[in-house]
């Protein structure tokens, strides 16, 4: 059951569908996104715990977030709730989306070819493009066995 209801970060760390897992340690959870593929390789990485706040992040929490360089987002669009005066709320969570950028070549990725027809611009105005489950498993396997 989830303690804090209609926070989509702590669903997705309830529901962990089957394949689409990268990492699951102690304090992350790093899964493979299949409603929005349109940036191959696109993944949340959500914090264990619920924690409203970037600042709420214990030290060694935060230690594996200090690379040279990453294309991250931490859009914090869930933090207001319903109220949009009443901040921190309940319902935000932190979390990161990663979106990999691949600049003007093609992608071909198990028979799919993938574009990026913006590169360098931010990715909002990119028309979204779902996977089923099981083409996202296919990258989530791609990317773990990279990471071995």
């Amino acid at each position: 059951m989830n303690p804090y209801p209609g926070c989509e970060a702590c669903e997705r760390l309830l529901e962990r569908t089957p394949g689409l897992v990268i990492l699951d340690d102690p304090l992350w959870l790093v899964i493979v996104r299949s409603n929005y593929q349109t940036c191959l390789g696109t993944c949340l990485v959500i914090l264990k715990r619920h924690a409203c706040e970037l600042d709420e992040l214990t030290a060694e929490e935060d230690a594996a977030f200090h690379p040279l360089t990453f294309n991250v987002a931490c859009l914090k669009n869930n933090a207001f709730g319903k109220d949009p005066d009443a901040t921190p709320s309940e319902m935000g969570h932190v979390h990161w989306h990663f979106k990999p950028r691949y600049g003007t070549k093609p992608i071909i990725f198990a028979g799919e070819t993938f574009t990026d027809p913006e590169p360098g611009r931010y990715d909002k105005q990119l028309e979204h493009r779902t996977v089923d489950v099981g083409f996202a498993a296919k990258i989530a396997s791609a990317i773990k066995a990279k990471l071995s």
